[in-house]
This record gives C-alpha cells, structure tokens and sequence, in this order.
C-alpha cells in the first residue's frame, strides 16, 4: 500500500514516515522543505512543493492508496502572522485535497494538531 503524507518533513510526519516505513508501507511525501530534509532518501518520493498548489496536489495524490494530511500551519502564534495564508494552507488547500482524494477514491485520514486547542481550553 501507498500512503501520501502531506507535511512529512514535521516533526510528527518524520516520526510517523519511520513507522510506516518499517511496516512496510511504501511512502510518498509532499512538503514544502522548509526545515530541511532529514530522512533517508531511500524508500521515499518527494513532491516538493506548496499545499496549495492544485497542479502539485494532483500530482502528489498520483497512484497513491491512503492519504494522511498533517500539512498546515500550527499553532496560535503561527497562525496569527498572516490569517489568509493559514486560511488558505489550513481550510482551502486542506478541502482541495480531501476532493482530489474522493474523486480518486483515495482514503484520506486527517490528523489534526492539538496544541491549539489546548490554548484554547488553558484560556477559559
């Protein structure tokens, strides 16, 4: 089985791109590289790239069986510097996606961060 994962180079998706890896998933990543690449290259195809390019989520999401979304711009502080940018990474390339793969007939799991809601509750 092939899995797309969307921001493979963040933390969680390094983490998560080891264990799929030596389970036996074969392993494609999209990310814009903005922190470096720090995997090995072996076993994996990259699509380097902006979420929010259509033409490269189409391409990204070529031959693959499983989706799992962990692209995005996280946390309140983040994504306070600049609303439409996190709104379009975060909401419009995010439903972009999620159509690509129901047109596919990709599964698509989303994984969301939590961080901000813990911000959220800590300030009540």
């Amino acid at each position: 089985m092939k899995v797309l994962v969307s921001g493979g180079l963040g933390y969680l998706g390094s983490v998560l791109i080891q264990k799929l890896l030596e389970k036996g998933f074969e392993v494609k990543i999209l990310d814009a590289v903005i922190y470096g690449y720090f995997l090995p290259k072996k076993d994996l195809e990259l699509v380097e790239g902006d979420i929010r390019d259509y033409r490269l989520l189409e391409k990204a999401t070529e031959n693959v069986d499983a989706v799992i979304h962990l692209a995005g711009i996280i946390g309140d502080a983040a994504a306070n510097l600049d609303r439409e940018k996190t709104i379009n990474v975060n909401y419009i390339a995010t439903r972009r996606l999620a159509k690509l793969c129901n047109e596919r007939k990709i599964r698509l799991l989303f994984f969301f961060d939590l961080l901000s809601f813990m911000e959220l509750d800590q300030m009540k």
